[in-house]
């Protein structure tokens, strides 16, 4: 038998088929849902619940209490007094701003961008719970190998032992 291989092959007339032949019948009722089903309303969960901590949701410090430009952090860096607060070593150096501002450097050799990220938010977190006693200081935050594991309380300590070492003048 020979198969037809142009088109004057081939019959002028469709056979009568069903229409879409090609779905299974038992596919084609499968009993699904016409449409997807609406996500839930509970939002995102931590991927790690064990490093779930309650920090404020994307709430953004004002531009007037971020350090935003190089020179800014390098001036803090090199005029400021070193205050070494457990896994976090906080620069100080007073500003002539009214309010103080924070400037956070994690490296990564912390880690991926994730656990940076996540340490980032801890220490910004504790900044604004200490940022009412703080004197009118220009802070540059640099995370130390150990940060990770820090936690917000952790970082909340480092910045309460950094305020106390300002405010007492021993720095």
């Amino acid at each position: 038998m020979r198969l037809p291989r142009h088109e004057a092959d081939l019959p002028a007339e469709e056979a009568a088929s069903e229409q879409d032949a090609r779905v299974p019948e038992a596919i084609e009722d499968s009993g699904r849902a016409q449409r997807p089903e609406e996500p839930s309303r509970e939002g995102a969960q931590a991927a790690r619940a064990e490093r779930r901590e309650e920090v404020a949701p994307q709430v953004r410090l004002p531009k007037a209490a971020r350090l935003r430009r190089r020179r800014e952090f390098l001036l803090v860096q090199q005029r400021g007094a070193r205050l070494y607060a457990g896994e976090v070593v906080v620069l100080a150096l007073a500003s002539g701003q009214p309010r103080p501002r924070i400037g956070i450097t994690v490296s990564s050799k912390i880690g991926n961008a994730v656990a940076r990220n996540r340490v980032k938010r801890w220490v910004r977190e504790a900044f604004r719970a200490v940022a009412a006693d703080l004197p009118a200081v220009d802070l540059v935050v640099i995370a130390r190998s150990g940060a990770p594991e820090l936690g917000l309380e952790g970082a909340r300590r480092a910045l309460e032992a950094a305020r106390a070492r300002l405010v007492g003048g021993s720095a």
